[in-house]
């Protein structure tokens, strides 16, 4: 995790390790196709920029963008903003107010996903007999 950029998600035969679709609407109504992700490398990427130099406390970040990579669809629908990513955060990190943390490998110097979060305490941390809800 994150997933790799440059990877083609799903494919016509189902014979792939990384399956997958993305799912859009043009005027002909919903359509599915392969997929491929790609990121702000320059701002993601780098120890440089992140965190944010102009804001010593914050870490930016970004939303998935997703491309269609499948004859006859191609081209960019949209972002996802419910899953996004950071850098050079700390894995289990979350924000001061308990709405977002972040999964990934446990190297700080890395892309992590980030995911709305909602309880008292950083995953991994705390007893909750119910689990965690998010």
């Amino acid at each position: 995790m994150p997933l790799p950029i440059a990877n083609n998600y799903g494919d016509i035969s189902g014979g792939s390790t990384r399956e997958g679709a993305m799912v859009s609407s043009d005027s002909a109504g919903p359509i599915t196709g392969a997929y491929s992700l790609d990121r702000l490398q320059t701002i993601i990427g780098s120890t440089t920029q992140q965190p944010n130099p102009q804001s010593a406390t914050q870490f930016d970040e970004t939303n998935l963008c997703p491309y269609f990579n499948d004859v006859p669809l191609y081209g960019w629908p949209g972002t996802v903003d419910f899953i996004r990513e950071a850098y050079n955060v700390a894995t289990h990190e979350v924000n001061a107010a308990l709405t977002r943390a972040s999964f990934g490998n446990a190297s700080t110097n890395s892309v992590k996903v980030t995911a709305p979060w909602g309880s008292m305490s950083p995953p991994g941390t705390g007893v909750a007999r119910a689990g965690r809800d998010f």
